[in-house]
């Protein structure tokens, strides 16, 4: 898939950009994202975290059947996601078609 990047290449990319505290939190919610999305929609399975900006999550996907789905759903994936975390990470999901 086109676009994704495995969660050490983010973690390295942040790392010149971002804070380590920032980085390390961005690492472990895409860790965290496949179990989240299992809980909440279990047949998603080609959409991926992206990007994490000012607790701002960008999750791309292929599908923009999924995209929609993704929506309606994004209150249920902010708690998952949150609660897996241990705290208020994420306050709001972006979502993104990639061609």
């Amino acid at each position: 898939m086109s676009g994704f990047q495995k969660v050490d290449q983010v973690l390295k990319s942040n790392l010149k950009r971002k804070n380590v505290a920032e980085a390390l939190s961005a690492a472990m919610l895409f860790t965290l994202w496949p179990k989240v999305i299992a809980r909440v929609i279990p047949n998603a399975y080609d959409c991926r975290p992206k990007v994490l900006k000012a607790k701002s999550l960008t999750i791309s996907t292929t599908s923009h059947i999924q995209a929609a789905e993704l929506r309606l759903r994004a209150p249920q994936l902010l708690k998952e996601l949150n609660i897996l975390a241990g705290k208020r990470a994420v306050e709001r999901l972006v979502f993104k078609v990639d061609q």
